[in-house]
């Protein structure tokens, strides 16, 4: 995918939606450490086009779902036990 990284962290939450079975969940708590998109999770919004075309898909998952986040945290990046592998994979 190549785009701005806060858009790839955006559809990171959604694909991890996706993927996982999370029938047996009501609610999620989110961590991220991209405040960009931390911000715009928690204000359902964004002043950015494309931030906003994907948070309109990731609300569609969660509706789809029947889930919604409990909790949305922001987490330092070198906390992010994610992070090692998607740098590695990504080449920076």
């Amino acid at each position: 995918l190549k785009a701005h990284i806060n858009l790839k962290e955006l559809v990171t939450v959604r694909f991890a939606i996706e993927a996982f079975d999370v029938a047996a969940f009501t609610s999620l708590n989110l961590f991220i450490d991209n405040t960009t998109a931390l911000a715009v999770v928690r204000n359902e919004r964004s002043p950015a086009y494309l931030l906003n075309q994907e948070f309109g898909r990731l609300s569609a998952i969660l509706s789809l779902k029947h889930l919604r986040f409990a909790s949305i945290t922001w987490l330092a990046s070198q906390k992010n036990p994610a992070d090692f592998w998607s740098r590695l994979f990504s080449g920076n």
